[in-house]
């Protein structure tokens, strides 16, 4: 059987197509996210609509039969721009505990966990409050209380980061406690847009970055933005699972030379 030679031309496009995937090959093996999953977290039910006195909305979302803990689209604002109270109601008492955004004057874009971020055998509670979200891009802007206790009901850790959602929560397999994928939106300082995440800890009160844990990219292409936007019930049921975006082959470790501060 005759052998079909290939001309210089092809052999040559075939290099560079390999020296183009290659790369991404060798990331894909090599993503400081790989082996990391979900961190066991107890998710408790969605909010329900609740009457408050002094709230336009309110909804909560109940602990135990005892206790609820609340977030009140106030008629008045709270603190700044702020339009929100989360509060707790502890047998049916209120005691207030910070100040939120209530987006659209809605109550209901809140979620609250548990479990042991710290690894140290003690609970958390986490409150997870969406503060607005974009036009065009739909980006979701969150923050997040982490609290030690439900007594004082005030957080000892809040922070801002963007599309929250499934994989914000992380761990290895045997990992004792959580890592926190905090997230966010950056421009290109060249072009393009970027989700960039970096790995924090919590312990004791206070949340750090995880030690020689780089900062990850992803560019913002065709590929990136379709699957983004294909969630489980079809296009435009864009459910945020960053950890799933971060963990693609097409991440990249990114330095402030590749990204701009904002």
């Amino acid at each position: 059987m005759p052998v079909k030679k290939i001309n210089r031309a092809t052999h040559r496009m075939w290099l560079v197509l390999l020296f183009l995937a290659f790369p991404s090959l060798l990331f894909a093996k090599s993503n400081p996210l790989r082996g990391f999953g979900e961190c066991a977290l107890t998710t408790f039910p969605k909010p329900e609509d609740a009457d408050r006195p002094g709230c336009n909305q309110a909804s909560c979302v109940s602990i135990d039969p005892k206790i609820k803990i609340c977030k009140c689209a106030s008629k008045e604002p709270q603190e700044g721009d702020k339009n929100g109270v989360f509060e707790i109601l502890k047998d049916g008492i209120s005691q207030k505990g910070w100040p939120a955004y209530a987006y659209l004057s809605s109550s209901e874009d809140f979620e609250v966990l548990k479990g042991d971020l710290e690894g140290s055998g003690k609970t958390q509670w986490v409150v997870a409050n969406r503060n607005s979200s974009s036009n065009g891009m739909a980006v979701s802007y969150w923050s997040v209380a982490i609290l030690e206790d439900l007594q004082s009901f005030q957080p000892k850790v809040t922070f801002d980061l963007d599309d929250y959602g499934p994989g914000t929560f992380v761990a290895k397999k045997g990992q004792k406690g959580c890592d926190i994928l905090v997230t966010h939106w950056k421009h290109g300082k060249t072009s393009g847009e970027y989700f960039v995440g970096q790995l924090y800890q919590y312990s004791q009160g206070k949340l750090g970055p995880v030690l020689n844990f780089p900062m990850l990219g992803r560019r913002y292409r065709q590929s990136f933005e379709n699957e983004r936007w294909k969630g489980p019930g079809g296009r435009g049921d864009y459910q945020k699972t960053p950890l799933k975006w971060l963990a693609s082959p097409q991440t990249e470790i990114i330095t402030n030379q590749v990204v701009a501060d904002k």
